[in-house]
């Protein structure tokens, strides 16, 4: 049982860290936020990999074939740190590569290649004035913003509640007198 309540603790810790997260993502201005996640991301994703790729291109010397994994750890370097002096540029780039390749996908793993085509084109769309409309990249940072801190609220609001009426249905049955069955006996017996 008191497995069960540091749980419940760690759990509601936890809703209230994602309220106050959530509270800064809508309360905060957004460009300021912003610059925050994507450097912090973007160190981030360099120091994990400009290690390797400094070891690997170091032994590519001996070994030609691991010229190769460096320049796979090399791609995540230059990424970082596009998110760290260009957090518009990433955020085009992310978007825009999932609004491209996800129905792409959809189009040559379905059956139905037409019907795909057709609902493939409103992220075609999307995707290409992400990457030459600098508006709306603006726009869909801030509302991204907004929408991030607001699921965040909601999932800590949601866990808040849910851990109080889980201790409270916990400590009700604990409350609850045990009943007693009487002695139970154990008969043999044989058959006729």
């Amino acid at each position: 049982m008191i497995v069960l309540k540091n749980l419940l603790i760690k759990s509601l810790f936890t809703s209230i860290l994602c309220i106050a997260i959530g509270i800064l993502f809508l309360v905060l201005p957004s460009n300021d936020l912003v610059n925050f996640v994507f450097n912090a991301a973007g160190i981030v994703v360099v120091l994990l990999n400009i290690f390797p790729c400094i070891y690997f291109f170091i032994l590519g010397s001996k070994n030609e074939k691991l010229y190769g994994l460096a320049v796979m750890y090399l791609i995540p370097v230059v990424v970082g740190f596009i998110m760290i002096f260009n957090h518009h540029v990433a955020l085009a780039i992310i978007l825009g590569v999932y609004l491209i390749l996800e129905p792409i996908l959809r189009i040559i793993l379905l059956k139905d290649k037409k019907e795909q085509i057709f609902k493939a084109i409103p992220y075609f769309i999307i995707a290409l004035i992400l990457f030459f409309v600098p508006v709306a990249k603006d726009l869909v940072l801030t509302v991204g913003v907004r929408i991030f801190g607001g699921v965040i609220l909601a999932f800590g609001i949601a866990g808040v509640i849910y851990n109080i009426f889980f201790v409270k249905k916990i400590d009700d049955s604990n409350d609850k007198p045990k009943e007693d069955h009487g002695e139970i006996i154990d008969i043999e017996y044989k058959e006729l």
